[in-house]
């Protein structure tokens, strides 16, 4: 009898498709006009020229605060927005709570709030 024959090896398959990972805006530490938005800085309310009072701007979080802040164009004031602050914690922000302000400033700087702030801040510089 001849010998079996051989199998060839088998074929290998490629590897499955990674989906790319979206990029996540780093509101802590912005570099120039934010297209996506996070959470931002927990804690902080950052001072800035109000292009918007947030007294009828109410959001349901940050991220919508961000985004309307990324979308909004220039005031009457001449000013973009590039800074945002929301108001999420309902105990330490009482009748502010969910309001969303939105600013302009030329630096990051905090407001000095004590220990207590139910603000979370962020925006592009």
């Amino acid at each position: 009898h001849p010998p079996p024959k051989a199998h060839p090896p088998p074929k290998a398959h490629p590897p499955p498709k990674a989906h790319p990972q979206p990029p996540t805006a780093q509101l802590s530490q912005p570099q120039g006009r934010q297209s996506a938005c996070a959470a931002g800085d927990a804690g902080v309310e950052l001072e800035g020229l109000v292009v918007r009072d947030g007294y009828k701007l109410l959001m349901e979080n940050a991220t919508a605060c961000c985004n309307a802040c990324s979308a909004h164009t220039a005031a009457p004031s001449g000013q973009s927005c590039n800074t945002w602050v929301w108001c999420g914690d309902k105990a330490a922000c009482g009748w502010q709570h969910r309001q969303c302000w939105l600013k302009h400033s030329t630096a990051r700087k905090p407001r000095p709030t004590g220990n207590q702030t139910g603000w979370t801040s962020g925006g592009a510089w």
